[in-house]
């Protein structure tokens, strides 16, 4: 469960601050890689919720 946890608020601190630190800065390149990789963790942390769900 702490691993879900940790996905999910690692993923929304990818989506939020450091997209738009990298917005305003211009740096496109790094913008979207850093919002795939947010929603990839965010991904991640459901996935690993509904499989430690299940596993019970």
């Amino acid at each position: 469960m702490y691993l879900s946890s940790l996905f999910l608020i690692v993923g929304i601190y990818m989506l939020t601050w450091d997209c738009n630190v990298l917005k305003k800065k211009k740096l496109n390149k790094e913008y979207n890689i850093s919002k795939f990789i947010g929603i990839v963790y965010i991904m991640i942390s459901f996935a690993y919720f509904i499989y430690y769900v299940n596993r019970r």
